[in-house]
């Protein structure tokens, strides 16, 4: 039994109907015979055949499109960036002085000591450097109506689980963990500070620039026209979940079914028989 589409048709004066078709193809197809037991050609194989799209169809393209659109402005942006690392830099002749920066060095007594290369390798590790316009690195705070001057508190790097691996075991063990709340969640951010700080002191120098950094101002613009957009239009986390599959830091643990302060004793007991 042969089978026809249904598609739109006239008939002459004969009484004769005549039915058009799209393509060769589609009268090939509606003209077949059709397997034994089959519906037949029917208005849906001829939207199939004609390549129409349905609505839900063009919604999904759209989203596709879009996200495509984000990918490519990505990668656009790592293709700038490295072109501008790859600028390099310029020497600065004479030098000049950028205001003071301060850092911590081995105590004397310790420099001196057999364990002086031990305690300077742990210190490349988790040393911070502050700058500041003052060389007393003071800041104002408001205490009791009045503006003061205090001292900036400055404290060693405290390092992570993927830094602490690749310590030895005898640098592992001048630090002890602690953890944080990340913002007003239960996500837990589990970190490992350094247990005898007192063998480090702050060191004050002169922040002396010998060399600028070359910037080339037409990458420079388009780099922060797309970062705009990006960031304004808030497409970032889209951009991440396409990119990694997620927009959650891996690094934290999630307690959804704990509050705050229960969860805050547990861990308090917790680290407290690890450390001890």
């Amino acid at each position: 039994m042969l089978c026809r589409l249904s598609v739109p048709a006239f008939t002459v004066g004969t009484g004769i109907q005549f039915t058009f078709y799209k393509s060769e193809k589609c009268k090939t197809m509606a003209t077949a015979e059709c397997p034994p037991g089959s519906p037949g050609r029917t208005g849906e194989t001829y939207v199939l055949l004609g390549r129409f799209k349905t609505a839900r169809r063009k919604k999904r393209l759209q989203k596709e499109g879009r996200d495509k659109q984000l990918v490519q402005l990505y990668r656009e942006l790592e293709d700038i960036s490295e072109q501008q690392r790859n600028l390099g830099y310029a020497e600065l002749v004479p030098p000049v002085q950028r205001g003071w920066k301060r850092f911590f060095v081995l105590r004397p007594d310790v420099m001196k000591s057999k364990e002086s290369e031990f305690f300077l390798g742990i210190l490349e590790k988790i040393n911070t450097v502050r700058y500041s316009h003052r060389k007393d690195f003071k800041v104002k705070r408001r205490r009791k109506g009045k503006k003061v001057q205090v001292d900036r508190i400055q404290l060693l790097r405290t390092i992570y689980d993927f830094e602490l691996q690749k310590m030895t075991e005898k640098e592992k063990g001048f630090f002890k963990q602690e953890w944080e709340f990340i913002g007003h969640s239960t996500r837990i951010l589990y970190k490992y500070v350094f247990t005898e700080a007192w063998r480090f002191v702050l060191k004050t120098e002169p922040n002396m620039i010998t060399k600028v950094k070359i910037i080339d101002p037409v990458l420079k613009s388009r780099q922060d026209e797309i970062d705009m957009y990006l960031d304004r239009n808030g497409l970032y986390p889209r951009l991440f979940r396409q990119m990694t599959g997620s927009y959650k830091d891996g690094w934290a643990k999630s307690h959804p079914q704990k509050n705050r302060s229960a969860l805050k004793r547990e861990l308090n007991n917790e680290l407290k028989s690890i450390n001890d």
